[in-house]
């Protein structure tokens, strides 16, 4: 008889009937050694992920945002946004502190990969303590912890080269801690690389931590010009000399209460230079409208925007008070060439904004059952734009008396002020929340625009060239929420009933128009996990929208070259909304996957008319007649990284419809458009000589608008190979290629770039020559279709150049 806990005894029995007592000596048994098999790169606990950054990175990859773009379920978009699984993070911490608030490009560019230990996700994140365990987000969030607890970091890069002259310059000190931080940036560039995107927010507030508005002024207004590329890279076309400033800091006041701190500035002048082709089928011509135009232009960008923010996060009590201004004052210089016909075009658009947003939530009782939550926000917003155009020989007009002026400007201001106030108060049952919800929200919009016509006696071109437009819109709600939160389940259920007042008048031109309408716009947020790798995902929502004041001016705006009539009517959007995905992901063996679908069904009492002359120039107006428009998108994702190999491999997949119909010069167009998709991307440093990166896309668009079919084809590639003779010397070789095909058109672009880079390892400090565009190449084509039109892209890249750059990491 064996067993592992006693000793083992034989005995030799006689063959023959008999009892026989054993007793049973109990001793220790030593197992042999067991060795157990797995990886430290990735390792979950609960609700979160843990990735041990540095083990992802490469030779060549000295900052955060190097290494992020290797992580499996982890996708970093050309604009900065950072996803898992698909989804938009809703917080980016350094050791739990939100420094950024939500400007994260600054800390993934210039900190260094090797100040940080891990980086964590976590997969349903919500930021307000005091609601953790009872609202579901269905958002992750993401926390860099560093390998010391404080930190003094950050990255600078100084270079200089030509021809002709050209210099970058980035110096980003930075100091993190668990009580304060702080980043301060400063960039200066003319070498075509972006910095305005390092300062952009990449994801919008939590509804309970207050409101916050994206305001953008001078966009109302733009000049006319050609299309910019599309598919590749910023810093191949742009012409810039651009100054950026970002101070930022976090500090505790108190024990509890936090004070942020975020300020930037911008100045940017950059060029744009190009030519465009394009057609337009299925129009009330036969055969069609064709026009070419060519356009130069330079904008000047002048950015400031500050925001304070005092924050008290704990289990006991939250509250958030942003205070936020920001000023612009941009300009645009156009000149245009339309059927060989060149016209001057130039654009002034100062504008200022300021918002306050408060949110306060407390609880009622000491077990914290029924909670309170206050918001309050308002907004004001002045936008004035001034946009010229001379001289007007190449333009149509149905006003004969614009045809014999020489110049038309166009005046255009906008004042808006909104406020949003609600209560909320939270009851929690087991792992049942009750949400109840009142609230109002108001928005009140003042628009004068006028047209001069020789804008030398200061007189409009005549009385119904002037908008003086009033506009006031109040949303009144009540709302019921229901949210259930467990270890499998988690769902939120809002049940909103809306009574929408708008009114809109103009007293100069006898318009006056009122909307009173109920609505009741429901929401959905359910998932489920079937297993710890296994989670289901739905959303789904019915929205309405209304007319804003830039849709109900009655007296046209010449715009672009355009004139745009608005409608006198006010128009009722309905958004049905679903998404359902399917994520799958397991860290241990490094594979993430996610399937999702997508539907969207706009419908609207009013149709877009477009008239659509031989140059190009457009009159837009709506027209009372009903329009549906329905999308679907089907994606999926596949990511798996290989540890012996040293490889991350990822697959990607789309397939988009939308259905739509608009007037196209007075005939009904019906549209039909439908695109696929296929990636592959590639990371592999199994070979310590050799780095690459690899990815490659293709895409596929069919258009059918009424009896005509339009096929299009694009195929781009990027190749990113690093060798490494010895530890100080490495050789970078950048190939890019987009090839479009149209008809019996094809364009291929080619581009190649190269670099040597020294590395002093004592002191971290990289020395490196670059060449771009070795090739020389002049211009850039691509093929791009939409709803009514074919465009035909040519556009002026920046010639072959040569920068030495020194690089270091301050510690």
């Amino acid at each position: 008889m064996r067993n592992v806990n006693f000793a083992t005894k034989t005995y030799k029995l006689r063959n023959k009937t008999q009892s026989l007592k054993i007793i049973a000596e109990e001793t220790a048994t030593t197992l042999k050694d067991i060795t157990v098999k797995t990886s430290t790169f990735i390792t979950q606990k609960g609700d979160t992920i843990n990735y041990n950054l540095n083990a992802f990175a490469a030779k060549q990859d000295r900052t955060l945002g190097d290494v992020l773009k290797k992580i499996p379920g982890i996708q970093v978009d050309d604009n900065g946004t950072v996803r898992y699984q698909g989804v938009p993070i809703n917080k980016f911490y350094v050791e739990g502190k939100d420094l950024m608030q939500g400007r994260y490009g600054l800390i993934t560019n210039a900190m260094p990969n090797t100040d940080v230990d891990q980086v964590q996700i976590y997969q349903n994140h919500q930021p307000v303590k005091l609601l953790q365990g009872r609202i579901a987000t269905g958002q992750p969030a993401l926390n860099i912890k560093l390998k010391n607890g404080v930190s003094v970091s950050g990255r600078a890069e100084i270079g200089a080269g030509g021809s002709p002259f050209i210099w970058n310059t980035k110096i980003t000190p930075m100091l993190f801690s668990k009580k304060y931080q702080y980043l301060v940036d400063y960039k200066m560039n003319n070498n075509g690389e972006d910095l305005l995107s390092d300062i952009k927010s990449n994801f919008l507030i939590n509804s309970y931590e207050g409101e916050e508005e994206q305001n953008i002024t001078g966009q109302t207004l733009n000049i006319a010009k050609v299309s910019i590329p599309s598919y590749i890279k910023m810093n191949k076309y742009l012409f810039n000399n651009t100054q950026s400033f970002s101070g930022n800091a976090l500090t505790n006041i108190s024990k509890n209460i936090t004070l942020n701190i975020n300020s930037n500035y911008t100045h940017d002048i950059s060029k744009e230079n190009g030519m465009e082709n394009t057609t337009i089928i299925g129009s009330s011509s036969n055969n069609g409208i064709n026009y070419s135009r060519v356009s130069k232009s330079k904008l000047y960008t002048n950015h400031f925007d500050t925001k304070f923010t005092l924050t008290q996060n704990t289990d006991n009590l939250f509250f958030k008070d942003d205070v936020e201004f920001a000023l612009d004052n941009n300009s645009t210089d156009g000149n245009i060439v339309i059927n060989n016909l060149p016209m001057s075009q130039r654009l002034n658009s100062p504008g200022y904004s300021f918002q306050n947003s408060f949110s306060g939530i407390v609880p009622f009782d000491k077990k914290k059952i029924h909670l309170l939550n206050i918001k309050s926000f308002i907004n004001y917003v002045n936008d004035k734009q001034t946009y010229v155009v001379t001289p007007l020989s190449g333009l149509s007009f149905n006003d004969t008396s614009l045809a014999t002026a020489n110049e038309l400007a166009q005046h255009f201001l906008l004042k808006t002020f909104s406020t949003k106030n609600s209560a909320t108060v939270t009851y929690t049952f087991g792992k049942f929340t009750l949400v109840p919800t009142i609230g109002a929200d108001v928005q009140s919009d003042w628009l004068n625009s006028i047209l001069y016509a020789d804008n030398t006696s200061n007189i409009p071109h005549n009385a119904t060239d002037t908008n003086r437009l009033k506009y006031i819109l109040t949303i009144i709600y009540a709302k019921a929420g229901l949210s259930y939160e467990s270890q499998k389940v988690k769902a939120n259920l809002s049940l909103p009933l809306k009574e929408n007042n708008l009114h809109a008048s103009d007293n100069l031109n006898v318009f006056n128009q009122s909307l009173s309408k109920p609505t009741f716009e429901p929401e959905l947020y359910f998932k489920y996990d079937f297993a710890n790798n296994l989670s289901f995902i739905q959303n789904g929502s019915v929205q309405y929208q209304f007319s804003d004041i830039k849709s109900l001016y009655i007296q046209p705006i010449f715009n672009a070259l355009d004139f745009d009539f608005s409608a006198p009517r006010i128009s009722q959007t309905r958004s049905i909304n679903y998404n359902s995905s399917v994520a799958y992901a397991n860290p241990l063996k490094s594979i993430f996957a996610t399937v999702s679908y997508s539907y969207n069904n706009n419908k609207n009492n009013l149709t877009v008319s477009q008239q659509v002359l031989g140059n190009g120039q457009q009159i837009l107006s709506t027209l009372d007649s009903s329009n549906v428009s329905v999308s679907n998108n089907i994606n999926f994702n596949f990511g798996k990284y290989f540890y012996k190999a040293k490889t991350n491999f990822s697959v990607l997949y789309s397939y988009y419809t939308n259905k739509s119909s608009l007037i196209l010069n007075n005939a009904y167009t019906h549209v039909l458009s439908k695109t696929q998709s296929y990636g592959l991307k590639l990371n592999n440093s199994m070979i310590s000589c050799l780095s690459v990166d690899y990815s490659i896309s293709l895409s596929l668009t069919d258009r059918n608008q009424n009896e005509a079919k339009s096929i299009s084809k694009s195929l781009s590639q990027n190749l990113s190979a690093f060798f490494f003779p010895n530890d100080n010397n490495s050789i970078n070789f950048i190939f890019n290629n987009s090839d479009y095909f149209y008809d019996k058109n094809s364009f291929k672009n080619i581009f190649v770039d190269a670099a040597y880079q020294y590395t002093l390892k004592k002191r971290k400090i990289d020395f490196e020559l670059k060449i771009t565009n070795i090739l020389h190449k002049t211009h850039y084509k691509e093929v791009d279709i939409n709803n009514i039109q074919t465009n035909t892209l040519f556009y002026i890249i920046r010639p072959r150049q040569a920068i030495f750059t020194v690089k270091f990491n301050f510690h």
